[in-house]
């Protein structure tokens, strides 16, 4: 008896987790099915040509950090350096939230850049021509629930 005990426990486990795998995949499905519910929601009437606020005489606060990730050239007889940074900027956006107990919990989401409103803000402290903003190479955007928009930028 104790040798077919052993025989099938090592089947009883392989089961057991195949089951898990199983349920950790339809999981996966159900949070991507909610979340591009949730973006049929958020975009279905959203323009990125109206600035995010549903009072247009509203102030659009946007906060705006820059973090230096490299240093990658100086030249002390031209006086210029060359640095590669990072930027965060973050508002809300009146037309991207959301009650989290209508979809799941989801809390945050993560979009393309191409789908939201941007802010036109643009370096003058710059050698160059001045770069605008949406120009740059967008990293990251992630939408909280609360309407927080999130952007990485470099």
């Amino acid at each position: 008896m104790v040798n077919t005990f052993q025989m099938k426990s090592p089947l009883l486990y392989i089961v057991f987790l195949l089951f898990s795998v199983s349920d950790l995949s339809n999981a996966e499905e159900n949070i991507q099915a909610i979340a591009n519910k949730l973006k049929t929601y958020l975009f279905q009437n959203y323009s990125i040509l109206i600035r995010p606020k549903i009072n247009q005489s509203d102030t659009l606060v946007v906060n705006f950090d820059i973090a230096l990730k490299q240093v990658i050239d100086v030249n002390v007889k031209t006086q210029k350096m060359t640095l590669f940074l990072w930027q965060r900027q973050t508002w809300y956006d009146d037309f991207l939230s959301w009650n989290p107990a209508e979809f799941g919990n989801l809390r945050q989401i993560f979009v393309s850049p191409t789908d939201i409103w941007l802010p036109d803000i643009i370096f003058q402290n710059s050698l160059d021509e001045m770069d605008e903003l949406r120009d740059m190479n967008v990293i990251k955007v992630m939408l909280l629930s609360s309407g927080m928009v999130i952007t990485i930028l470099s």
